[in-house]
């Protein structure tokens, strides 16, 4: 291989590498909301919450944890795929 080919397969790895690690990190600042949402929640809860009302705010939390747990596990996986990308270069 020449060194322009070389050089262009660096080029093409940073250039995925960077496309990578703005998936992530955008899925880390989605994780990030959702962890402000239930927190917020969780507080939202009082003595003075009816029933119906408590249900409905841990069907809401069970949500947004489902949700939280599948963005976190995207986001591993793009860490991983970067450490590869990495490796790789």
């Amino acid at each position: 291989m020449s060194i322009e080919q070389y050089q262009r397969q660096v080029n093409t790895l940073d250039k995925e590498i960077a496309d990578l690690e703005k998936k992530k990190s955008t899925k880390d600042i989605e994780c990030a909301n959702l962890q402000t949402k239930i927190n917020s929640v969780r507080r939202s809860i009082t003595m003075n919450t009816s029933q119906s009302s408590l249900n409905t705010k841990i069907r809401q939390i069970s949500s947004y944890e489902r949700e939280y747990e599948r963005k976190s596990k995207d986001s591993a996986t793009l860490e991983s795929k970067i450490a590869e990308k990495r490796k790789r270069r």
